[in-house]
């Protein structure tokens, strides 16, 4: 089985860690990767295993018509069985590509809210070519959470029969790696995810800024367009000491293995990626909830759960996990132990094999 994914890039993010883990899993005949993108030094590149076989097609609207003539081409040249897309405009490009090559399975990923949204002249040519041309010809579109899914079917994108739920999963950590609350003087806190609204880093902000008589620092992995007035945010409520924004990082586990407190103070969630890793190496967890989170989430089981855009129960939360150590390391153990049973990456490779298998064989019947 040759198998093809395709992607906008692989910059930085939740959605694009897990491509990686998924074609760098694959225990396929061969993996390709196309990216729309001529960019090759950025992001998570350099974790992509050598055997996966890369295509780079810079893409603009205007142009539209070369690069998919590229891509189908690229797919008809190397005899690729199944193409699965994932993202906004690759789900696009990739399935009318696939159309022309004559692919014979074809399957599309949301991997969060956002991408269906109509957003201005762009966002309505996104959606007719979602809703009119590409989800006509698919066979089948994967969502990450279940508010995804039914907003995929509501929105006449997908039938119900061809709507798959299928959750992200993550590479789990060794035992030697694994994050050990309690083990530094002061308590680690960490937030990692793009500096953008939907995040509410200024909730997190304000909530730290009320807990002033503990003892603790806070790292925000990540990077986008807020970051200076985050950055001055934390600076008006006297947090310059205790908060330090590292950027964009390809080092995220590193730190993930050295928090004691992991928050996420989203308004609006799929399924994070960076939840995931978290839990993954034990860290318990304080976030709102929002989108999938609940579901990876039980309260006072593998961590806290507040509303979101409320920087008092935010501060409650992660105020009931300094206090309480053994609590603390008790939530990071339930968290790791959810995420071993039902999101190993390992797993997740899994059912999409059977998934490809069934739909060629459907194709071979019919």
């Amino acid at each position: 089985m040759k198998v093809c994914h395709i992607i906008g890039s692989l910059r930085i993010g939740g959605a694009e860690r897990q491509f990686v883990n998924i074609v760098n899993n694959l225990p396929c005949e061969e993996v390709h990767a196309v990216f729309l993108t001529s960019d090759k030094d950025d992001g998570f590149y350099s974790e992509l295993k050598p055997e996966v076989k890369k295509l780079f097609v810079p893409t603009r609207l205007r142009y539209a018509f070369v690069s998919i003539w590229r891509i189908s081409q690229y797919l008809k040249n190397n005899n690729i069985d199944i193409v699965q897309t994932h993202m906004n405009w690759a789900n696009a490009y990739g399935a009318i590509a696939a159309l022309l090559a004559g692919t014979p399975i074809v399957v599309s990923t949301f991997h969060g809210e956002n991408e269906y949204s109509n957003l201005g002249f762009f966002g309505s040519i996104y959606h007719l070519m979602q809703k009119y041309i590409v989800f006509r010809h698919v066979d089948a579109g994967f969502a990450v959470s279940e508010q995804i899914l039914e907003n995929l079917i509501a929105r006449g994108y997908l039938s119900r029969a061809r709507a798959l739920l299928i959750g992200n999963a993550v590479d789990v950590p060794p035992e030697s790696e694994l994050s050990r609350p309690g083990s530094n003087q002061r308590v680690l806190i960490g937030a990692v995810g793009r500096l953008v609204p939907e995040k509410d880093f200024d909730c997190f902000l304000t909530a730290v800024s009320l807990l002033s008589e503990y003892e603790f620092d806070v790292v925000i992995i990540g990077d986008g367009p807020l970051r200076s007035s985050l950055l001055e945010k934390a600076k008006s409520l006297g947090l310059s000491d205790r908060v330090r924004f590292l950027g964009a990082r390809n080092d995220v586990n590193r730190w993930m293995s050295q928090l004691d407190i992991f928050v996420m103070s989203s308004i609006s969630e799929g399924e994070p990626m960076a939840l995931l890793e978290a839990m993954s190496y034990g860290v318990p967890v304080v976030a709102t909830r929002v989108g999938n989170i609940p579901t990876l989430v039980r309260q006072e089981r593998e961590g806290l759960l507040v509303e979101s855009n409320d920087p008092g129960a935010l501060a409650g939360g992660i105020k009931s996990l300094i206090d309480d150590q053994s609590f603390r390391v008790s939530c990071g153990m339930m968290a790791r132990k959810k995420i071993q049973e039902e999101r190993s990456i390992d797993a997740l490779v899994g059912k999409y094999l059977d998934i490809y298998r069934s739909l060629l064989a459907d194709k071979v019947n019919s």
